[in-house]
């Protein structure tokens, strides 16, 4: 079996910073904004496109 590099702990630490920093986004007055599925925040006016390599593939 491999081992988890994130404890359950750590994990939970992570969920807890993540609604604090969530928390006091929407305090500040700011909102969260739906985007809907396939909008990109690339700019087609820059030239060319920016690739995303999630796994390079092996030679």
């Amino acid at each position: 079996m491999a081992n988890r590099a994130r404890t359950d702990a750590a994990i939970a630490r992570t969920r807890e910073q993540l609604a604090a920093d969530v928390d006091a986004f929407l305090k500040s007055g700011n909102k969260i904004k739906h985007i809907p599925m396939g909008v990109s925040g690339q700019n087609p006016l820059s030239g060319g496109r920016k690739q995303l390599v999630l796994k390079p593939r092996r030679a």
